[in-house]
């Protein structure tokens, strides 16, 4: 009865602390995939100011100055957000 017990306790305590373990690495890994809000970039083809919103639902909204720019020379003329010149 005794071995028994004794296997019991270094089950539980082996599962316990895979548990911990996995919880930590879980806990570790979605805290770094979260972006950093407050973090402003600089970009050098940048030729206006452009600013992302996130709703409630963390769906990004682009919001900036517009152009046209002529990707190919036989393609219509498409509206992009500035990237360059």
């Amino acid at each position: 009865m005794d071995r028994i017990f004794v296997w019991l306790m270094r089950l539980i305590l082996s599962l316990a602390v895979i548990g911990a373990l996995f919880f930590a690495f879980t806990w570790y890994v979605l805290s770094r995939s979260l972006p950093d809000y407050t973090k402003t970039v600089q970009f050098e083809q940048l030729i206006a100011p452009v600013e992302i919103v996130r709703d409630t639902a963390n769906v990004p909204h682009i919001f900036g100055k517009m152009i046209t720019i002529h990707c190919l020379p036989s393609a219509m003329p498409m509206p992009r957000i500035v990237c360059g010149k």
